[in-house]
């Protein structure tokens, strides 16, 4: 590590007494460093989805997943799963009952249209992010779902 204000003030003295002294020199072109970009990803869909388990977001990487809107009119069950680790495994019902004691989550249920509203946001991942919902009864018919995430890409 060079030592720059000794070096500047040898500089100094030196020029006082006139002695040449050489400062090394160091290229910006020399130092490389690399920067994360990031990429967005996003998908608004509808989807019907019968008696099994349905991927609705499968990545690998590092990123963050900004937003997450499902609203259905029928129960269901959810599994995120966070670089293999699993996040929640749970029906709509729980989530609506402790998503004002979490951080990442917001849920709603509107009884004149018979709607579940669930949103997550800003869950950062390193290595994936998978989720999958299911039907708690025999089909599940999303009116729409909805997801941003920001991908790291180096």
């Amino acid at each position: 590590m060079v030592d720059w204000k000794s070096l500047l003030l040898a500089e100094e003295i030196a020029r006082k007494i006139k002695l040449e002294v050489r400062v090394p020199e160091i290229k910006i072109s020399e130092l490389k460093v690399k920067t994360p970009q990031r990429t967005v990803i996003s998908n608004r869909r509808k989807l019907v989805i019968l008696r099994t388990p349905s991927k609705i977001i499968e990545i690998n990487g590092s990123g963050t997943l900004k937003n997450l809107f499902i609203v259905a009119k029928d129960d269901f069950k959810l599994s995120l799963v966070i670089d293999n680790k699993p996040i929640f495994d749970d029906e709509f019902e729980w989530f609506l009952k402790n998503s004002q004691k979490l951080d990442c989550v917001a849920s709603d249920y509107n009884e004149e249209t018979g709607e579940r509203i669930l949103i997550f946001y800003n869950l950062p991942f390193s290595k994936s992010l998978t989720v999958r919902i299911e039907p708690v009864s025999k089909s599940l018919f999303i009116d729409e779902v909805y997801y941003l995430i920001e991908k790291e890409v180096i």
